[in-house]
């Protein structure tokens, strides 16, 4: 069956009369989603030969390495093992591009890089590359919103920032490690940044699910004085930017004896005339209390 897809859309593109230009690859539909079946064609060197005189379709291979696509392809001679001609309809009387078409299939949401190459009648051709997003549109992630822990929470606690973001439908193992992330304070509120990469060959090898999940980020946001605070989550996967997240929480003042909130203690500034004014009063007071007991 995948031969007979191949075939069907090999002479579609051909049209199997007037010659084509020479392009770059092109992949249909041009902007994919994660629900769609994705078809790449590259078109390449004849070697001089009539379409008629080539066996065709293009034998080509695929191999998947996260989001490294990598064709290779050969063009060889029409033999008498080459499947027939399809019509009635003549050759085309000049030499043209010889497509190459190669099922993807449906991919994760994420950007993508293809490399075609392969030889025409045993001589090597330039190679290709075509870049391309797939959208993840096919499979929605319900996201929990971001989260601080531990709430309730007093100025003693060491407080973390959970966020769950999109993983664009890439499995862990195929996403770089650890993520790249930072923290800033600004007064009373937060920026929490990510981004989410594709593996490289120098990223390490996380343990894999067979599913795509989001991704879990924590941060710590160590302990804070008693107020109200807002931690704002921003970020992109594969160079994509998320929908910004925003959480808010409490810390209270510290907990006395029987769970009771103290209240934070009131300093009156010496450098000032009420300060000047409070100082004399508690002197008057204190000398008195000493007159007093003697």
């Amino acid at each position: 069956m995948p031969y007979l897809r191949r075939l069907a859309a090999f002479l579609l593109l051909m049209g199997f009369a007037a010659p084509s230009p020479a392009t770059g690859p092109v992949i249909a539909p041009a902007s994919p989603s994660d629900a769609d079946t994705i078809t790449l064609t590259a078109y390449v060197d004849p070697g001089g030969k009539n379409l008629c005189d080539l066996h065709l379709p293009v034998e080509a291979t695929l191999t998947r390495n996260g989001t490294n696509l990598h064709i290779a392809y050969t063009v060889e001679a029409r033999g008498p093992d080459s499947p027939p001609l399809p019509g009635t309809q003549e050759c085309p009387s000049t030499v043209t591009p010889v497509p190459v078409v190669v099922e993807l299939g449906v991919l994760p949401a994420g950007n993508y890089q293809a490399m075609i190459v392969g030889l025409t009648l045993g001589q090597p051709n330039p190679s290709q590359r075509l870049l391309f997003h797939v959208r993840g549109e096919g499979v929605g992630e319900d996201l929990p919103p971001p989260t601080v822990t531990p709430q309730p929470a007093v100025p003693d606690d060491e407080l973390t920032l959970t966020a769950h973001v999109s993983s664009g439908g890439i499995l862990g193992c195929n996403l770089h490690t650890p993520f790249e992330t930072s923290l800033t304070r600004t007064g009373s509120t937060f920026q929490f940044n990510y981004a989410i990469h594709a593996r490289g060959p120098d990223s390490p090898y996380p343990p894999c699910v067979l599913v795509a999940v989001p991704v879990r980020l924590t941060a710590s946001l160590g302990t804070l004085p008693p107020g109200s605070y807002e931690v704002k989550v921003i970020g992109t996967t594969m160079g994509q930017p998320n929908p910004d997240q925003t959480v808010t929480f409490t810390v209270a003042g510290a907990q006395g004896e029987g769970g009771i909130d103290e209240p934070s203690p009131y300093y009156v500034p010496v450098g000032t005339p009420w300060g000047w004014v409070s100082m004399m009063c508690v002197l008057a007071l204190f000398g008195a209390w000493r007159m007093h007991r003697s």
